[in-house]
């Protein structure tokens, strides 16, 4: 429960901090374009807080993690 409610997080950091990559004038899209410091800050937390509580043996971790640092590495 508590593994799926991490990567749930994660993968929401993973999607906001993907959003301003897409070319469209939309706000929606646009709105995730100024916080950059607070996705970065938040994905580095998903990453801390999957390290600490979780150890990483299964393929499928492996490439979450691998998104999520991908993603932390854009900004």
């Amino acid at each position: 429960m508590i593994r799926k409610t991490f990567q749930v997080l994660g993968l929401i950091a993973a999607l906001l901090s993907l959003t301003p990559l897409i070319v469209a004038d939309y706000w929606w899209i646009k709105v995730s374009d100024f916080p950059h410091l607070q996705l970065s800050g938040f994905t580095l937390l998903a990453i801390i807080l999957y390290f600490f509580t979780f150890n990483p043996k299964w393929v499928n971790d492996y490439a979450y993690i691998t998104i999520l640092m991908g993603c932390f590495s854009i900004f």
